[in-house]
């Protein structure tokens, strides 16, 4: 084994910046790679030192990497070609030697994992050591260069998958979320929309560990995102910053959480409810915002509607909801009171996308019955909306419209 693992680090280190690397040398380069997570799931005392070597080929980084990276990068410019009548732009096409350095960062990653298997039999500690070693890569202290970004990345991809590939070792899933968690926002980088896709296959792998801080954290960054304020003494106005630039990736993990989550879960059924909630506390943010700027509400109520294909995808699951608890049949309640207010159910409107509609059309076939049980009271007492908040104009509106 020690031989084997010498040769390596001997190949790793003989390939020089100049020399005139093949299509075909990825290829190598992983079978070398996973030569070496077999040994280490073989020869469990070697665990430490392999993850080492790694490690450093791929955070260091090698020359190896260095080189395929610097190729994708050049490969991924477009040229701008100007003549004297035209200025055209040449997008590269993809090729497979493009991949060179996708396929070395996966295979490392893939055999980083393997060593911290056969390591942990050994060290129950290794996992914990290696990731607080990612952390420190993904926001350094000290000095950066040009190579830092790609650390940062490649940092936050091992750490996602071993939340994704490590469960049953020693809470393994729950430390690479905590530690993301940690680094997500702090400051706020472009490297938080790449933590999202990872917290996002960390709970479709390991739901029921890991469900509550994810989605603690993505209903927080979707409530924030929406939140319009306006300056005072100002017809203007400017919008929260503080989440909005990763809200986007955040609605695309909210869909695919939605989009496959089992049947008769009790996880299923909470997330339907925080949905409700989300979609219920934006409505009356948006009618709070309408009152102070004396602007239509339903100019401002776009925020919702991004999440009614997520509920309808998550309700698509569900059995039609007859008897429900008396806390889901109020949020259903209020839920289709603002999908009448914001007019959402209106076919062919001009406000919406037709996939809203669809949407609503979806959610309505699996919705409970809204019948009261008492005269007017729960009309009165029990909306999110009372009557002394609807304006005669409001009214005049809908009778027009009726």
């Amino acid at each position: 084994a020690e031989s084997t693992n010498q040769f390596i680090i001997d190949h790793f280190n003989t390939t020089k910046e100049k020399t005139n690397l093949f299509p075909s040398s990825p290829y190598l380069i992983v079978c070398c790679l996973n030569g070496l997570g077999l040994i280490s799931l073989k020869y469990p005392f070697s665990c430490s030192y392999i993850l080492e070597i790694i490690q450093n080929f791929l955070m260091k980084p090698s020359t190896i990497v260095r080189v395929f990276s610097q190729q994708k990068t050049s490969k991924q410019t477009p040229q701008v070609v100007v003549t004297k009548d035209t200025t055209n732009i040449n997008t590269p096409s993809t090729t497979k030697e493009e991949c060179g350095y996708d396929i070395l960062v996966e295979a490392t990653i893939r055999n980083c994992i393997c060593c911290l298997q056969g390591g942990f039999h050994i060290d129950k500690n290794l996992i914990l050591q290696f990731l607080n070693s990612m952390a420190n890569q993904i926001y350094p202290t000290g000095k950066t260069d040009d190579h830092t970004p790609m650390r940062q990345r490649n940092a936050i991809l091992i750490i996602g998958e071993i939340g994704v590939s490590m469960k049953g070792y020693n809470g393994a899933p729950e430390a690479a979320v905590t530690v993301l968690q940690q680094r997500f926002h702090n400051p706020a980088t472009q490297l938080d929309s790449l933590m999202v896709e990872q917290f996002t296959r960390i709970l479709l792998s390991c739901m029921d560990n890991c469900y509550q801080p994810i989605m603690d954290i993505f209903i927080k960054i979707t409530r924030d995102s929406s939140v319009v304020t306006y300056a005072v003494g100002s017809t203007e106005f400017t919008q929260q910053q503080s989440y909005r630039y990763c809200s986007l990736p955040v609605i695309n993990a909210l869909n695919a959480i939605a989009s496959t989550m089992k049947n008769d879960s009790a996880i299923r059924d909470d997330f339907l409810v925080r949905l409700l909630e989300l979609f219920i506390h934006l409505g009356l943010q948006v009618r709070i915002l309408s009152e102070t700027t004396k602007s239509k509400a339903s100019s401002c109520a776009g925020n919702l509607g991004v999440l009614l294909p997520i509920i309808s995808s998550l309700i698509h699951n569900f059995p039609t909801l007859y008897n429900p608890a008396p806390r889901l049949q109020k949020l259903f309640r209020d839920f289709w009171m603002y999908i009448v207010l914001f007019g959402f159910g209106v076919e062919g409107s001009s406000y919406w996308p037709q996939n809203w509609f669809e949407a609503v059309r979806k959610i309505a076939s699996k919705s409970p019955l809204l019948l009261g049980t008492d005269h007017l009271r729960e009309l009165n007492y029990g909306l999110a909306l009372k009557n002394e908040e609807v304006s005669e104009v409001i009214i005049l509106n809908y009778m027009l419209s009726l």
